[in-house]
């Protein structure tokens, strides 16, 4: 604990937490509540083009995700950064959407599922990583099967393990895959 009194050299922390804000505006009884009203309706508030002021208040209610944005030297010098105290689901939940919408090869750039996993440890989501080896073996007929190890965090989920094992299987030699689109001709690209 920092003793009381003034120090003669100090350094400074910020620290930040992420909340909810809230913005009523009244809209005409007449308004379409479809989705792509609403939507231009909420672009037009948060470009200023609406009619009245609109002003947002925070609901501290909803403060989550503290963390220690810097600690700072005299002159600006940044001793750490970004250190989260709380989970922080935004961030995790921001990984898993890009995992989820990356869909591997192509149209976006890829995101591996472990990026999923160390942004949920940084988010402080789950504990952070112990891995442990795993063996596994893809039984083909009777008498043909692969064996292979993988890594997977400790207390993974057995979709976790199921992902891993699959990945490993993929990346094994002894293994190529190709798909399409059901009643399609084409390969996936």
């Amino acid at each position: 604990m920092l003793s009381e009194g003034i120090l003669e050299k100090a350094m400074k922390i910020t620290i930040g937490q992420d909340m909810s804000c809230y913005a009523t505006v009244e809209i005409p009884d007449d308004t379409p509540l479809t989705r792509g009203v609403l939507e231009k309706i909420t672009e037009e508030i948060l470009s200023g083009k609406w009619e009245e002021e609109v002003m947002f208040e925070e609901d501290w209610s909803t403060t989550c995700a503290t963390r220690v944005v810097n600690v700072s030297k005299e002159g600006g010098v940044n001793l750490v950064e970004d250190m989260a105290i709380d989970p922080s689901p935004y961030d995790a939940g921001l990984a898993l959407m890009s995992w989820l919408r990356s869909g591997g090869k192509g149209k976006r750039p890829f995101v591996p599922f472990d990026a999923v996993i160390n942004t949920a440890v940084q988010a402080r989501i789950i504990e952070p990583l112990k891995m442990v080896a795993h063996v596994g073996t893809l039984q083909l007929n009777v008498n043909s099967s692969i064996k292979f190890e993988f890594d997977c965090r400790e207390n993974a989920t057995e979709e976790e393990v199921g992902l891993a094992f699959f990945q490993a299987l993929t990346r094994n030699e002894a293994v190529s895959m190709d798909y399409s689109i059901k009643g399609d001709n084409h390969d996936r690209q």
